[in-house]
């Protein structure tokens, strides 16, 4: 780095696969997870939750739970508004400058639903937690806790967004009497119309892709202290943010700033399940200051099934318009996001309704978004926040666009797709893609795939009896994120048992991205120390002040922005303390490839030999800190990671058992920071889109609400062998928006999985006259399909007879 804080043009580390630091902690059994720790005398906590969709609370029976052993308390919604307990104050609304902005009906505010730690008034989805029972041990806790008799009202209950909306519907809300708590509208209605009115072919389609959930490996889990010495709380719980989380429960049990200290050390995966505050969280906290005691708390497998924040579940129904030669001339769309019972986050909803034109150059668009409350788990931003479902939308419209218009669908795309003299593009519901070469993405992604042999392959699988589908999807996704982020560093001198080193702290969260290695090579290659030097500091109120935490692509772009914004201040710094350690006026001092100079000496000085001599002297009072700097950075722009999947499948038309045998991904990630990190990212990624493609699936009795997807034997998860070895390129078109051009690497594989896994299945298949299949996409599904197509290409042979 020069004076100016610009990177030099080769990096030490920057862009090389280093192996992860955290990784020898993890796997030898030394990781820092929730439920690692325990406090003398804790007792445990275990909730009573509601078995009904929809139930009016009528009394909440606790003396025999009470009159149990071991039970130290049992607590409902009446104690909580006794002490006066705030409901969690999600703020669903994303906040930076460039979000798409929602309202309410009629341009009103948007009704969240409270969400209060214990209800009094009904229970709003199975599942959710009206008491808690506190015992001596977990088994004296889950005992007393059957004991409970709550005596409920039955009410009619609605799981689908659509059916929430019809005239009749049962409400949720009395604030929300159509169970509507968004509908805005986005783009020009009037060109799109026009445009509409011009079109040699219009294509539309329904499509509603549903309701996952995150099943992180480490399940959800907390324990709270209150110490009554100091009048603080801690409380150690896994989360996408510990400063988000320290903000939003002081507030819930209404303490003055800075009496809760929240521990998020290693996180066992997150995928957006943890980023919001859950209600166990604030009922340990204050369990504990009512009984005098730690108290844990720690979900079964079954309780997170019904009791995690879930996602996706959008109805998307969109329309393209098209002219006689194939050019987009306009889209219409209407996204219908199912929030659940609570309004948790609108995020899904907001990035989806910027990005619903996908990758492609359309003229004019029409959106209206809608978000409805019904009686369901709330749904929260889930990898690649509702980026996959409205890719999943215009990737299929263009390839039943093509299929009706007799037009090779990759000739379509490239006809169609935004020219990178295009960049920066504003799409036609107003986002600004900052950069991109989407036809060079597609290219790379088809020959790394092959597709060139596919129709070889195709027909020797025809000759074993199989059917072989191609499937491409191309994406654009946003990220944003909490615009604010801090830096706080410090150079420490050698100490008695340890070298000279960087401490880094950082307010980003990681869950297995590997931020102790990849940031250490920022940091590294901005300052020119090793690498081992660095130490990435995460995860502790009471040292990691601010921060957004992880979510929406956002860490390194921030972290790197702000660590390079830090390195200037801190040369600066190093510059003034320099000065005094060899005795020269600071305007003589230079700094150049890492190191501390001066006219008429030789003496030089990396920032760790800086600081083992800062040490030895006596600094003035405005450097008495020595090497330390804090350093802020607000960045509203987004950025916009893009690529191409490429799936192929075989299929047993005989079973419907569906095989990948071959998935390319080329993602944009913008400067790649850590190939071997990124290609990880983009690994799980996939699987995890794939997953929503061909198995997963929350599924409500439509007769009685009950969720039938409630264990891992219920629920499918995608496994090793379902999928085969990928093909990864990572492109690196930079992004204008902040120094290092950095965009984003860990959702792009999520984004476009489901588009291609079914966009090869339906091509499999379409021989047979299978036109659409719902996704979960399972041997079963396929199977159906076939045994319909063929039923009606029967009555069809019959009519014609």
């Amino acid at each position: 780095m020069n004076d100016t804080g610009r990177p030099d043009d080769l990096y030490r580390f920057i862009g090389k696969p280093m192996p992860r630091k955290e990784d020898a902690r993890l796997i030898t059994g030394k990781g820092r997870f929730t439920d690692d720790f325990s406090l003398p005398g804790q007792a445990h906590a275990v909730m009573v939750r509601s078995p009904h969709p929809h139930a009016r609370i009528v009394a909440i029976d606790k003396t025999q739970a009470l009159a149990m052993p071991g039970v130290l308390g049992v607590f409902t919604g009446a104690d909580c508004a006794a002490d006066k307990l705030k409901p969690i104050p999600h703020d669903p609304l994303p906040k930076t400058k460039f979000d798409m902005k929602l309202h309410g009906p009629g341009g009103g505010a948007v009704f969240e639903g409270p969400h209060v730690l214990l209800p009094t008034d009904k229970a709003r989805h199975v599942g959710e937690a009206l008491a808690m029972v506190v015992a001596e041990t977990k088994a004296q806790a889950m005992d007393a806790a059957e004991a409970v008799a709550v005596q409920y009202e039955e009410l009619p209950f609605v799981l689908h967004s659509e059916d929430a909306m019809r005239p009749g519907a049962p409400t949720l809300w009395d604030e929300a009497p159509n169970n509507i708590l968004v509908d805005t509208r986005f783009g020009d209605a009037e060109a799109t119309e026009a445009a509409f009115a011009r079109a040699a072919h219009v294509v539309k389609r329904k499509f509603h892709i549903g309701r996952v959930t995150g099943v992180p490996m480490e399940l959800r889990a907390a324990l709270g202290h209150y110490d009554a010495a100091t009048g603080r709380y801690t409380l150690y719980a896994g989360s996408g943010g510990a400063v988000r989380q320290k903000r939003e429960l002081e507030f819930v049990l209404g303490l003055v700033p800075d009496t809760l200290r929240v521990l998020s050390y290693d996180v066992g995966g997150n995928f957006g399940t943890r980023n919001r505050v859950f209600v166990e969280f604030a009922l340990v906290l204050w369990a504990s200051k009512k009984i005098g005691r730690p108290v844990k708390y720690l979900a079964t497998r079954s309780e997170a099934f019904l009791s995690d924040y879930q996602g996706r579940d959008l109805v998307t129904e969109v329309e393209l318009a098209l002219d006689e030669g194939g050019r987009f001339l306009a889209m219409r769309a209407t996204n219908i996001s199912n929030v659940g019972a609570h309004c948790v986050s609108l995020s899904p909803l907001s990035k989806g309704s910027g990005l619903i034109p996908g990758s492609y150059d359309i003229p004019a668009a029409s959106l209206r978004s809608l978000a409805v409350f019904t009686n369901t788990m709330p749904t929260q931003a889930y990898r690649s926040s509702g980026r996959p479902e409205v890719t999943y939308a215009i990737e299929r419209l263009v390839d039943e666009a093509a299929a009706e218009l007799g037009i090779d669908r990759i000739r379509l795309r490239r006809k169609n797709l935004i020219r990178p003299n295009a960049m920066p593009y504003r799409n036609a519901v107003g986002m600004l893609y900052d950069s991109g070469r989407y036809e060079e993405n597609m290219d790379w992604a088809m020959e790394l795939a092959d597709c060139k042999g596919f129709a070889a392959r195709r027909r020797e699988a025809r000759r074993r009896g199989k059917l072989l589908g191609l499937g491409l999807a191309n994406y654009v996704e946003s990220s944003i994120g909490a615009p604010r982020e801090q830096a706080r560093i410090k150079v420490q001198p050698q100490g008695q048992a340890e070298p000279a080193h960087i401490d880094v702290v950082i307010g980003t969260q990681p869950a297995g991205q590997g931020h102790e290695t990849s940031f250490a090579q920022v940091m590294s290659d901005l300052l020119h120390v090793p690498l081992e030097r660095v130490r990435i500091v995460l995860g502790d109120t009471d040292v990691v002040r601010v921060g957004g935490g992880s979510h929406s692509g956002r860490s390194m772009r921030h972290a790197a922005t702000v660590f390079s914004k830090a390195a200037v201040d801190l040369i600066e710094k190093g510059k003034q303390i320099a000065a005094l350690v060899m005795d020269v006026p600071p305007e003589n001092v230079t700094y150049s490839d890492g190191r501390f100079g001066a006219r008429d000496t030789n003496r030089t000085f990396d920032f760790l030999e800086l600081a083992n001599e800062a040490a030895q002297i006596k600094l003035p009072e405005p450097l008495k800190d020595g090497l330390f700097v804090v350093t802020d950075n607000e960045m509203h722009e987004p950025v916009f990671p893009n690529g191409t999947a490429v799936c192929e499948v075989e299929i047993d038309p005989e079973t419907g058992n569906m095989a990948i045998t071959r998935y390319a991904s080329v993602d944009d990630v913008g400067r790649c920071i850590n190939p071997l990190i990124v290609h990880g990212q983009t690994h799980g990624a996939i699987v995890q889109g794939v997953g929503q493609a061909i198995c997963e699936q929350i599924y409500l009795d439509p007769d009685s609400g009950q969720p039938l997807t409630g264990s891992l034997m219920d629920y499918g998860m995608p496994h090793a062998d379902q999928v085969p070895s990928f093909d990864i390129g990572i492109a690196e078109v930079l992004s204008p928006t902040n120094p290092l051009g950095i965009k984003a690497g860990g959702e792009g594989g999520t984004t476009a999985a489901p588009a291609a896994v079914s966009s090869a299945i339906l091509d499999a298949l379409r021989d047979l006259g299978v036109r659409d299949i719902a996704m979960p996409a399972t041997p079963y599904a396929i199977w159906s399909a076939i045994q319909e197509a063929k039923r009606n290409e029967r009555a069809r042979s019959a009519g014609g007879n």
